[in-house]
């Protein structure tokens, strides 16, 4: 839930960020960046399910969790570099780590509780 609701509310505060710490052309470098990091979170998002399948939902979700905090830290560490493609790299790789813990987290979900109760469990991962 933290990882969504971030992705959601943190596309409007991080754009004027990465544009200052790319100077002047910056404001197209973020919106490449951003758009970067939606491809990230699509491409996460369908494999989670599927490696949720093959691996579990546990592990899955500690591999996005990890994938999350190290890119999170080398994305903050890229910033003073003005580098776009560190920069991209970077936010694109931590753009992984959210759907991959959070949809795991639904697909386990999903696997754990009673077939009766499922729309509730699920309405309340959205919540």
């Amino acid at each position: 839930l933290v990882f969504m609701t971030g992705d959601g509310i943190e596309s409007n505060f991080i754009s004027p960020h990465i544009a200052a710490a790319l100077g002047s052309g910056g404001v197209d470098s973020a919106a490449m960046v951003i758009g970067l990091y939606g491809v990230a979170v699509l491409v996460a998002s369908y494999f989670a399910g599927v490696l949720s399948e093959l691996w579990g939902p546990r592990r899955v979700m500690t591999i996005g969790a990890v994938l999350w905090v190290v890119f999170q830290v080398a994305f903050l560490a890229a910033l003073p570099t003005g580098s776009v493609g560190l920069i991209a790299l970077t936010y694109f790789l931590r753009g992984l780590g959210f759907p991959l813990f959070a949809f795991s987290f639904l697909c386990w979900v999903n696997h754990t509780v009673a077939r009766e109760r499922n729309a509730t469990a699920v309405g309340w991962f959205y919540v």
